[in-house]
């Protein structure tokens, strides 16, 4: 009976390993081993940075020039602001004429109304300028020579420039309007005697910046070949005073060319320069007063 007790549990306990696949069975009770892999996140930041605009102005650059004007029917020289220091705007700047204050002051220009400049040209110490035919339409002789004047001292200006010769129109001239004016070439000396002041101040002109040194160029013809020049303080009072000896005088016309002595230590503020000659007569008057303020 044992034995076979035995056989019916051996039986029953194979049957149960059949039904389970041949595995064994782990316990309710057993923990079991859980493996956890860490989910990483990547939170990505932008940081964007704002350039302001950057806004560019550009001032357009000018020089100042001098141009040739009238009063009282002598030669007075104005300053003018151009794009560039040449022959060509500098006559451009002449041709536009003097402004209404200016004119208010005397200040005229007897080049012919609706002249233009058709082109300019230069080779050697000679330039050659095309004027439209308006230009030789000024009237008697003395007209002419004082437009031609107005122009040939405005071109003239430019280092290496010494004389002038026209076109009108596109055709060659070597004289000019019926009064058979020459212009074979037009030279500044041709006109000198014609329409020159005592003093003509051709550096500095009005317009030009005040900086030392401060240097006096010109033609005169005064007694003695004496050009008296003073600097002037806002409130009147004279900083500089001195004379400058031209190379010719008292008949003939002389250049002059002279340093100013340095203005006082602290001078500030624009100054006055007056440019002259003592009368004769009285030594107190002043004559071929050039005056303007440099700023």
């Amino acid at each position: 009976m044992r034995q076979s007790s035995t056989r019916l549990a051996a039986v029953a306990l194979l049957a149960l390993m059949l039904s389970t696949g041949g595995c064994v069975l782990r316990s309710s009770s057993e923990p079991a081993t859980t493996t956890e892999v860490p989910t990483t996140s990547s939170t990505s930041s932008t940081s964007t940075t704002t350039v302001p605009a950057t806004t560019t102005t550009t001032v357009p650059a000018t020089v100042n020039v001098a141009t040739y004007f009238m009063r009282a029917e002598k030669l007075t020289v104005l300053g003018r602001q151009v794009p560039a220091a040449t022959p060509y705007s500098a006559l451009q700047a002449l041709l536009a004429g003097p402004t209404a204050n200016e004119r208010s002051l005397g200040i005229t220009s007897v080049i012919p109304a609706g002249t233009r400049l058709l082109g300019a040209e230069v080779k050697g110490n000679e330039i050659t300028l095309d004027m439209t035919h308006e230009f030789e339409s000024g009237g008697g002789t003395f007209a002419v020579r004082m437009a031609l004047a107005q122009v040939v001292y405005t071109v003239t200006q430019f280092p290496g420039i010494t004389a002038v010769r026209f076109r009108i129109d596109g055709e060659p001239r070597d004289m000019l309007s019926g009064e058979g004016i020459m212009v074979d070439p037009a030279t500044p000396e041709q006109y000198r005697d014609d329409v020159l002041p005592g003093i003509l101040l051709q550096s500095p002109v009005p317009g030009d910046a005040y900086h030392e040194p401060i240097v006096i160029r010109g033609t005169s013809n005064v007694f003695e070949a004496t050009v008296n020049y003073q600097l002037v303080a806002p409130n009147g009072t004279v900083l500089v005073e001195g004379v400058t000896m031209a190379t010719c005088g008292t008949g003939c016309w002389g250049t002059f060319n002279q340093q100013l002595p340095a203005l006082p230590a602290g001078t500030k503020g624009p100054v006055t320069l007056r440019v002259f000659d003592w009368s004769p007569a009285d030594g107190t008057t002043m004559l071929d007063l050039v005056e303007f303020t440099l700023t």
